[in-house]
């Protein structure tokens, strides 16, 4: 008489008592929902990717406003390299802002805020068909830092070559630049200041005339 194998033992009683056993409490409560730990981890991550977002979303501001500023550090050193080249001097303009707000014409308020490029020629001040005008974006602001209300207008006697002698005797108003960039190389106001600004950082870019490269420099300072 052979002996059973102990392979053909039958097995229900075995799954019988598997299936009649409870579940842990373990496993009831990742059923019915997350751990405290989970929960935890979960708040990390999402708390992480919104200050990654939030950090990317200002980055690409700040490089937007970098990048209006380096147009207009361009754009004066545009104007101070064709004052060196053409031997004449050449002057900016602020246009289209609040300081035409007391005209009356329609023309006046058409203008949009620009720095207009001005040329001496003949003894007199004329608008500058190269560059174009260089229009602001709305968000941003311009702040002049130059003594007087017009340097040009109370020094015309030390400026007679840049002012433009009889220009008040012109029934118009005379063009006279805030600034002027001369053809050997340097600004007057000497410390004239330029300073764009925006209404969501609380920095600003200054401009100015930098003696030892002959150059229009700019730097970020804070408000």
């Amino acid at each position: 008489m052979s002996r059973p194998s102990p392979f053909s033992k039958p097995t229900t009683g075995f799954i019988r008592r598997s299936l009649s056993r409870p579940f842990n409490r373990a496993g009831c409560r990742r059923a019915g929902g997350f751990t405290l730990l989970e929960v935890l981890v979960v708040i990390v991550i999402v708390a992480t990717l919104s200050g990654m977002s939030l950090l990317a979303i200002n980055q690409a501001f700040d490089r937007r406003y970098h990048s209006d500023a380096d147009r207009l550090q361009m754009w004066l050193q545009q104007l101070s390299e064709q004052a060196a080249l053409s031997g004449g001097a050449y002057g900016v303009m602020h246009v289209g802002d609040e300081r035409d707000a007391d005209r009356d014409d329609a023309a006046s308020s058409a203008v949009p805020e620009q720095l207009q490029a001005v040329v001496y020629y003949q003894n007199s001040w004329w608008v500058a068909t190269s560059p174009a005008p260089f229009e602001l974006s709305e968000e941003a602001q311009l702040r002049w830092d130059v003594p007087g209300e017009s340097q040009f207008g109370q020094r015309r006697d030390q400026l007679a070559s840049i002012a433009g002698v009889g220009a008040d005797e012109d029934a118009k108003a005379p063009i006279l630049p805030i600034i002027a960039l001369l053809p050997d190389g340097y600004m007057e106001p000497a410390d004239g200041r330029l300073e764009m600004r925006f209404a969501t950082i609380d920095s600003a870019f200054e401009f100015f005339w930098d003696d030892q490269s002959a150059r229009i420099g700019m730097r970020k300072v804070a408000l």
